[in-house]
């Protein structure tokens, strides 16, 4: 982006961490700066993956935060969403 550009996120129905970093990344965000800056955070227990992929036929940057199986909440909070127990076949 040049000195006098700004960018706008109209974000009427919200959007996503992930969402947003792809976003800006399909827009010229450096991808190196992002790593470093991933990198300097003192978590551990995920990944990131940044790939291309194909949505309803447009072409975009898909960035995903992948968490180890210690990490990884796989209840998704059904029983407090929905009354009850949610469980996935391979559970």
């Amino acid at each position: 982006m040049k000195d006098n550009e700004a960018l706008y996120f109209e974000c009427e129905s919200g959007i996503s961490g992930d969402m947003a970093v792809a976003a800006l990344l399909d827009v010229g965000a450096d991808q190196t700066v992002l790593q470093k800056a991933l990198d300097s955070i003192p978590a551990h227990g995920f990944t990131t993956r940044i790939s291309r992929v194909n949505k309803g036929g447009v072409s975009c940057c898909d960035f995903d935060v992948i968490l180890d199986a210690e990490h990884e909440n796989h209840d998704h909070d059904m029983e407090y969403l929905f009354g009850h127990e949610h469980h996935h076949d391979d559970d």
